[in-house]
């Protein structure tokens, strides 16, 4: 405890934190006192880490190099020399790092019974750069009407996921700085924005051509403000939780600002960006493990029942015409089970703590052929597993069995040119529709496309379960242009892969 204790005061005298304004913590602690207490205990604690590209290590630092893995190096190091000076065995934190470029709120929400979140005693959230993207993107091209709306409906679904777990994990959230409004390309194409989307202001632009902009102050952290009432609403119902708002650090007087921290001139962290959020994390989190010496031990209090859904899925006028997107309103909102979810790259989650979880949604038969259709930078983690999807014909398929209560499944795959993805239900075909008027629309092809089950058809004919076919069938006259075929992932022609599966249950 004394090592922590003087890590602590060194790096809030260093980094004079509480100074600049920019964290926010929840009234409790009981969740960061029960990781203190597994440490004492010589118990491992399991860090599980989610967020988006920076998180993955994009950028060019590393899957070992990002902050969340310099923060658990660096606590697991002043854990062994305090070992060292009392000789009382302590416990260590286990990182698990399932980070997924240009992921949101509310992808980790809809996976997170197949991320190693769901096991997690502390949880690591690097967010709201992405909620931010795809939320002026969708206002700006009519998809949603109001940002801000949008990524506190994203914030508090990813919040409630998180808070259902029993006993809740400690959280410490990670807001970065906002992604640029839009590319300079783009911009021409989009303006004049509506109303809503000038609501948020536009983030720096980092791309090649505007780097200058990133020494604009304040360094821009909308999406963090628009989602802190999200965060105050849910802090008496959490066990914990500690958010840092780093361009809010990054826009202290007398800062470097945001040029130093960033790597690609884009928004991925430098590895001195890295290196500066992993020193800033480590001192809110000794803060909030560390109780004030004179402040007596937390009382065991009771988890506290979750609040009422407080920000629907804002929707735009097509949204009505379209009645996906408020069917997955509907859903969203209401108090059902947690989505059930299967990630392709499960069987290769070995190295996470523990064995994986098993999956909600089970493949029927054994599992198809995984390949790694990886982008070129090998020391991302994000480098997606996915299981290759069998040509039509013969009886061939990758099937699932879903579970009885299922109302609406959606799912991510890549087709190169000549093939595409046929599906079924119980052997009728079925389509996937886009979810249209919503910031689902702008997910990136992530969370864009459902099939809806209607009352009847949502239990199978005797109430069991129903079971959900893919096949790729080959398109004819399909051409190759170019090296990579327009495609982010390097693919052979006629070659369909798919990388999760996500059903909504009633």
């Amino acid at each position: 405890m004394l090592a922590l204790r003087h890590r602590a005061e060194h790096l809030e005298q260093r980094l004079q934190l509480a100074e600049a304004n920019c964290t926010l913590r929840s009234p409790r602690r009981d969740a960061f006192a029960r990781v203190l207490a597994r440490l004492l205990r010589g118990q491992p604690v399991r860090v599980a880490v989610v967020g988006g590209s920076a998180a993955a290590g994009a950028g060019g630092c590393g899957y070992n190099a990002t902050f969340d893995a310099l923060l658990v190096l660096r606590l697991n190091a002043l854990l062994a020399e305090a070992e060292r000076a009392t000789a009382k065995p302590l416990g260590r934190l286990v990182r698990m790092n399932a980070a997924q470029g240009g992921t949101s709120s509310l992808w980790a929400a809809a996976l997170a019974e197949a991320l190693p979140s769901r096991r997690a005693h502390l949880l690591l959230w690097e967010y709201a750069i992405n909620d931010h993207a795809v939320a002026l993107e969708a206002a700006a091209r009519g998809g949603a009407p109001e940002p801000a709306a949008s990524l506190r409906f994203m914030l508090e679904v990813w919040l409630r996921r998180a808070l259902s777990s029993r006993p809740p994990p400690a959280l410490l959230l990670a807001y970065l700085w906002d992604k640029q409004a839009c590319l300079p390309l783009l911009c021409l194409a989009l303006l004049p924005l509506p109303p809503a989307a000038a609501r948020l202001p536009p983030a720096a632009a980092f791309k090649p051509g505007n780097r200058a902009l990133c020494r604009r102050r304040p360094v821009p952290s909308s999406a963090f403000d628009a989602q802190r009432e999200v965060l105050a609403r849910y802090a008496p119902h959490s066990g914990g939780f500690a958010a840092l708002n780093a361009a809010g650090y990054a826009s202290r007087a007398g800062g470097a600002g945001l040029c130093p921290l960033i790597a690609d001139s884009y928004f991925h962290p430098s590895a001195a960006g890295h290196l500066l959020l992993s020193e800033l994390l480590e001192a809110l989190l000794l803060r909030a493990l560390l109780p004030p010496p004179a402040a007596p031990p937390p009382a065991a209090a009771a988890d506290a029942p979750l609040p009422a859904c407080g920000w629907p899925l804002p929707r735009a006028p097509a949204a009505a015409a379209d009645g996906v997107s408020a069917a997955l309103a509907a859903l969203l909102a209401a108090p059902s089970p947690p989505p059930h979810a299967l990630l392709a790259w499960q069987p290769q989650a070995s190295s996470w703590a523990g064995a994986p979880p098993p999956p909600a949604l089970r493949l029927r038969g054994a599992p198809p052929a995984a390949r790694l259709f990886a982008k070129a930078e090998r020391t991302r983690a994000d480098r997606k597993w996915m299981w290759l999807v069998p040509a039509c014909g013969r009886n061939a398929s990758l099937q699932l069995e879903l579970p009885a209560a299922a109302a609406a499944l959606s799912y991510f795959a890549m087709a190169s040119p000549g093939a595409a993805v046929r599906h079924s239900l119980d052997g009728a075909p079925i389509e996937f529709r886009t979810a249209r008027g919503s910031v689902l629309e702008r997910s990136w092809g992530y969370l864009a496309s459902w099939h809806l089950l209607d009352g009847a058809a949502a239990g199978g004919a005797a109430g069991g379960s129903r079971v959900w076919s893919l096949c790729a069938e080959t398109v004819p006259n399909a051409r190759c242009i170019g090296w990579r075929c327009g495609l982010e992932f390097k693919m052979p022609m006629r070659t369909a892969a798919v990388g999760w599966f996500i059903a909504l249950v009633a």
